[in-house]
């Protein structure tokens, strides 16, 4: 039976503690350096806050006349990537979500969506002025198709004035609880622009 040196049992014994307060402190620097969600890398698990439920982002496609659209509906691999930036808000991960939204050709619906206003139980208050169309994914973009948004039915039907994709803006929000006022608010914390 051949004896293992004093220095390697050491280093064997040591190695597992090391990874783990590596792992911990890295953990630390990125919840105090970053907005990296507790429950997915700055805390320990169940025990750190559930603050992913009150992130959200909101999306919009910009034309060409400055006019911003709600996206509401998304691809499945959209979807992950909108979670990936809400636990991870970094611009790499909006950019990712970005790029995926851009790489989509979409469909609009027929009618104009009033943008109606609701109070904090949801009943509508009053009718919005503003208006948007319910876009929804059609197909990923092939190498010939435009970089514009293709929506080639709805614009020949619909409207001859065509939809140029100017850009996207990914609004990333946070709510906050007051225990006192047992009220939830919401803050925008970052806005997150990408023009073609």
């Amino acid at each position: 039976m051949t004896r293992v040196p004093r220095i390697v049992r050491w280093a064997m014994f040591c190695t597992i503690p090391l990874i783990a307060i590596l792992i911990a402190a890295r953990q630390l620097y990125l919840h105090a350096t970053e907005d990296l969600s507790t429950w997915k890398g700055g805390g320990m698990g169940m025990f750190a806050n559930a603050d992913n439920l009150t992130r959200y982002l909101k999306i919009y496609l910009v034309f060409g006349d400055d006019q911003r659209h709600p996206l509401l509906h998304l691809t499945d691999a959209q979807w992950r990537l909108e979670d990936r930036a809400l636990r991870y808000p970094s611009e790499s991960n909006f950019r990712a979500l970005a790029d995926s939204i851009r790489a989509t050709a979409w469909w609009a619906g027929k009618e104009k969506i009033p943008l109606n206003v609701f109070d904090s139980t949801g009943q509508k208050i009053r009718d919005g002025t503003g208006q948007f169309y319910d876009l929804y994914p059609a197909h990923p973009r092939t190498g010939p198709e435009q970089a514009d948004i293709d929506i080639e039915y709805w614009k020949a039907k619909y409207d001859p004035k065509p939809l140029a994709l100017t850009g996207i803006d990914i609004e990333y929000w946070k709510g906050s609880y007051d225990p006192k006022t047992m009220e939830l608010t919401a803050a925008l914390a970052q806005t997150f622009v990408s023009k073609d």
